[in-house]
């Protein structure tokens, strides 16, 4: 027999589960506790377990569930408020918003009912003291929902007018509803004005997620098909595989539909075929479902009725059968609704919706997808997106924007082309520097005529792929100027070339050129997705067209846009795997670092790790301890401290054997650095040391530059986590004891002050803390002096490492000796010449000495 569980293990599981993923499996668990709760007889547990199962309930596809539970919570304040925390009061009224919503969206509950709950929540927040706010933003989904368009203006109206308090959602999802509101009744532009603060940065667990998705269509309608992309591939990441946003997978899958990314559509389709079917808040059902039935109408009408779908209800269906078994499910709700509602509302509004006509005959995103067997010309297609040419035939990708006068097609290859471009060479491969953001589009500076070409004039016989061979030779020499001019002149004559390979071939070696020389991310990327999509269109979509994606993830990595370019990269990361170890490697390295840059380091270690077995399997030890150093660095991030030490070990032993000293002491620093998250090992610091130690002891009395900085740096670090593990242990916070920024650390905050002045009648803890705070001192004037013959260079190091050590001493009660050290660093900069970094430090001294306690 099982013993029950006891009211602390209770508390322990509900907070497990609440870190869990939403979804049916947390909602479960957060039942049985919720019972368990109640069998225990403690009032505030079984509190504390409705309200968890509520929020559970709520961030999932199952929010109707929530009236139940919100129901006896209510009951239970109702009964005793005084029992209820400050926290159980605010949480209580917070999930009155929540419970509303459900109840609106709930079919089978009467409008009379529903009306009766929201004066019900009007009272009592007006008797708690709330504004209304909250209350009109339900009021006006109710009156949306039941298509009362008169109240749902003055609803509207009202919620904008009322104050702003604790009640009232957070700003960023109501600026994405009340866009949303705009959206609908057609103004796009003041949709998109209302949106602007989400999309440039403004942030919840919700948004940008939900605006990302709301905004695509109105940004084809407006023209800014480079926004849409955009926000495709940063919204659909952010959205895929949630449960609480299965309407934004719906619009994603509408804007595929509507755009002619039809072979996208059925990829998302394909993720999310588990979400099919019924569900329980059968509005995020219809709203799903709408998006899934506006792209099988397209695939209808393209001919692909008969092809298979995805599985349903166990069985793999064709896009007909799926199509009727999802219009009849559909037809059902929209049938509960208008009964409800005594009107047709919801049911037009589906059919409108899921009748549409495409917006864009093609808009290039950029992916690889699976192609679609075109089965003609599709009648009644909508508008093309602007210089684009096509549909692309056999890629299932969007055409390509055309440059020149004329649109070539598919044609004979022309005698000569070079079909590697830079994507071969130097062009394609190492780093970039990132630019300012923009559309993609092509041809910012405007193609140049053959005769601007280095070297001597082109004859009038003179191919693109001749050129394109040109520019690459230049740029191979440094002649980068002269490089670009002959790819812009290449890029020129194509204009009148039907061979899609030159088309591609001239796009590459511009954009690898443009992209390489730094400052031109936006016009590369643009470049690249045309590239990608003629070797599509020749049929090259798994060499050319994986190299072109890659210069393009790299070209939205330089502009910043780390989503847009881990969704291309993905999509072309299986043809890359295929290219031999050394691109396995660049893609995997590139991959790795975007999925850090998006705050994912597990995925991060996991492509660093494989790209390090592809590099040891490929026989190339730099490149395999590369990989594992970056591993490393992820799995620290993710808290994998075990595997984060096996991957650092991996990489010193592999740059011992190369003989890179830099890279053995950064990785024994790291080491370091890890034995203080060794819980429990009362030898970490002795570790950790110990490790430091050899680090300094591999650079010796080092006059190399770059070995002396690192020389510095190892010291700065030693004094660094001494103080570390000594805050560890101290039972009081020191955070910011220096009064110092710590914009500018390269590793963990500084110590604290410690109001000891003097040794007599300490104890011995305290002895050894005033000994590690002196050793401290000693390392950092020893990383000063290391850091001193450098100069200007490393000025910041240095004074920081001064900084730290006065602090320190005015700690240990020698305020005397920290204010004649920081006099002499004042005189040293007053003296000196005033660079940026100079003032910066001089301004930090100066306010070290105006503070003398």
């Amino acid at each position: 027999m099982t013993t029950a569980p006891s009211p602390a293990e209770i508390e322990r599981a509900l907070a497990e589960n609440c870190r869990a993923p939403s979804g049916p499996a947390r909602n479960a668990r957060a039942e049985e506790l919720a019972a368990a709760a109640e069998r225990s007889g403690d009032r505030a547990l079984l509190r504390r377990a409705l309200g968890d199962l509520v929020e559970a309930y709520a961030w999932s596809s199952e929010s109707s569930r929530s009236t139940v539970p919100f129901a006896r919570l209510l009951q239970e304040y109702d009964r005793d408020p005084s029992a209820f925390q400050p926290w159980e009061v605010h949480t209580l009224f917070w999930s009155f918003k929540w419970v509303t919503g459900a109840i609106i969206d709930t079919p089978e509950i009467p409008l009379s009912t529903v009306e009766r709950w929201l004066d019900d929540m009007e009272r009592r927040y007006r008797v708690a003291g709330y504004t209304e706010r909250a209350v009109r933003q339900q009021e006006f989904h109710l009156a949306l929902t039941s298509g009362d368009d008169a109240r749902a203006d003055r609803a509207f109206a009202a919620w904008r007018a009322a104050e702003r308090d604790v009640m009232t959602n957070c700003h960023a999802c109501e600026l994405g509803d009340q866009g949303l509101h705009w959206a609908r009744r057609g103004d796009d532009e003041r949709a998109l004005e209302t949106w602007r603060p989400v999309l440039d940065g403004m942030r919840c667990k919700e948004e940008p997620h939900r605006v990302l998705g709301h905004s695509l269509l109105s940004l084809v309608r407006l023209g800014r098909t480079a926004d849409a992309r955009a926000h495709h591939l940063r919204g659909y990441r952010l959205a895929r595989g949630n449960d609480n946003l299965l309407r934004q997978i719906g619009e994603h899958l509408e804007f595929c539909a509507l755009t002619g990314n039809e072979a996208r559509g059925l990829e998302i389709l394909a993720e999310h075929a588990d979400r099919l079917g019924p569900l329980v808040d059968v509005d995020d059902q219809l709203a799903f479902t709408g998006g899934v039935l506006v792209l099988l109408r397209r695939l209808r009408e393209l001919g692909h009725g008969d092809r298979p779908a995805v599985p349903y209800a166990g069985d793999l269906r064709t896009v007909d059968e799926l199509s009727a078994r999802l219009h009849a499910e559909a037809a059902g709700i929209t049938a509960r609704y208008d009964a409800r509602n005594g009107s047709t509302v919801v049911s037009e509004r589906f059919a409108e919706r899921t009748g549409r006509e495409p917006l864009l005959d093609a808009l290039p995103l950029g992916l690889r997808s699976t192609p679609l067997v075109s089965a003609g010309t599709v009648p009644g297609a909508g508008t093309q997106d602007p210089g684009v040419a096509g549909r692309a035939g056999g890629s299932g990708q969007a055409g390509a924007a055309a440059v020149g006068p004329a649109t070539p097609g598919p044609g004979r290859r022309e005698a000569g082309a070079d079909q590697d471009g830079p994507a071969g060479g130097a062009a394609e491969g190492g780093a970039v520097q990132g630019a300012a953001g923009g559309t993609g589009r092509v041809g910012a500076a405007g193609p140049v005529g053959a005769e601007q070409t280095a070297g001597s004039p082109p004859g009038p016989r003179e191919s693109p792929a001749a050129l394109a061979r040109r520019a690459r030779e230049r740029y191979a020499e440094g002649c980068t100027e002269e490089a670009e001019r002959a790819a812009r002149a290449a890029l020129e004559q194509a204009a009148a070339v039907t061979d899609p390979e030159q088309q591609a071939d001239v796009r590459m070696s511009l954009a690898g050129i443009l992209l390489h020389d730094g400052g031109a991310a936006e016009e590369a990327a643009g470049l690249a997705l045309e590239a990608a999509h003629w070797f599509d269109e020749a049929g090259r979509a798994s060499d050319g067209g994986a190299r072109a994606r890659m210069l393009l993830a790299r070209a939205y990595a330089a502009d910043d846009r780390h989503a847009e370019a881990a969704e291309i990269l993905q999509s072309a990361l299986p043809d890359l795997l295929e290219q031999g170890p050394e691109r396995a490697v660049q893609a995997r390295e590139l991959l790795g670092g975007l999925l850090r840059r998006l705050y994912d380091p597990r995925a991060a270690a996991e492509q660093f790790l494989q790209a390090a077995e592809t590099a040891r399997q490929g026989g190339d030890p730099r490149a395999e301890a590369r990989q594992a150093h970056a591993a490393g660095e992820a799995l620290t991030g993710a808290g994998l401290r075990i595997e984060a030490k096996a991957a650092y070990e991996r990489a010193l032993e592999l740059w011992r054997r190369a003989g890179d000293v830099v890279l053995q002491v950064r990785a024994m620093r790291a080491l370091a650095w890890l034995e203080r998250g060794a819980a429990g090992d009362e030898d970490g610091p002795q570790s950790a040391r110990a490790l430091m130690d050899r680090a300094a002891a591999l650079l010796g009395d080092a006059e190399d530059p770059a070995l002396r900085y690192e020389l510095g740096q190892t010291w700065s670090q030693t004094a660094e986590l001494l103080t570390a593990f000594l805050q560890d242990h101290d039972d009081h916070d020191e955070d910011d004891a220096y009064g110092e920024d710590d914009d500018d650390e390269d590793a963990d905050g500084a110590a604290g002050s410690d109001p000891a002045t003097g040794n007599a009648g300490e104890s011995p803890a305290a002895l050894r803390e005033r000994a590690v705070r002196e050793e401290t001192v000693r390392l950092w004037d020893r990383a000063a002096e290391a850091f001193r013959p450098l100069g200007e260079d490393a000025l910041g190091d240095r004074g920081r490492c001064l900084l730290r050590a006065a602090w320190t001493e005015r700690a240990l009660g020698r305020a005397a000796a920290a204010e004649t050290r920081m006099t002499a660093l004042r005189d040293e900069l007053t003296a000196a010449e005033e660079t940026p970094g100079a003032v910066r430090l001089l301004q930090r001294v100066r306010a070290f000495l105006s503070h003398p306690d």
